[in-house]
């Protein structure tokens, strides 16, 4: 009969997983009131984040504003993400064998045996001489 023993492990780990995002480009153009007869120019204004670009001014009375969004990587941290399952089967096999091994008498034990046999015979004998005279 074998005899299965099943062990089971459970690895699991953090993983990260970046997404990349395309930028992307926006543009508002808004008129500007003057109180004055005239063309309003302004600088141009530019605001800069890790993620975008913004750039504003005012030419010809408008206002030119463009936010351009940066190429960015996310990344995201998920939480046992990877899991890993391991099974180990050990089979034992079990088997009985029946083995004869021929016994090895020493001569101090064939002394023993014969002597014994000796003393069977006389005891015998003897009782058949007491049995024969009555």
């Amino acid at each position: 009969m074998a005899k299965v023993i099943t062990n089971t492990i459970i690895k699991t780990r953090d993983t990260i997983i970046y997404k990349e995002i395309q930028g992307e480009m926006k543009y508002f153009y808004d008129t500007v009131i003057v109180t004055k007869d005239g063309v309003v120019n302004t600088r141009q204004s530019v605001l800069e984040t890790t993620l975008a670009i913004s750039k504003a001014q005012v030419v010809n009375n408008r206002l030119q504003h463009e936010l351009k969004q940066k190429d960015t990587m996310i990344e995201l941290r998920l939480k046992d993400a990877l899991k890993e399952i391991e099974t180990l089967e050990q089979r034992l096999n079990e088997k009985v064998t029946t083995v004869t091994v021929p016994a090895r008498i020493s001569w101090f034990n064939k002394m023993l045996i014969a002597l014994g046999w000796l003393v069977l015979g006389g005891l015998l004998s003897l009782l058949l001489l007491v049995i024969l005279r009555r």
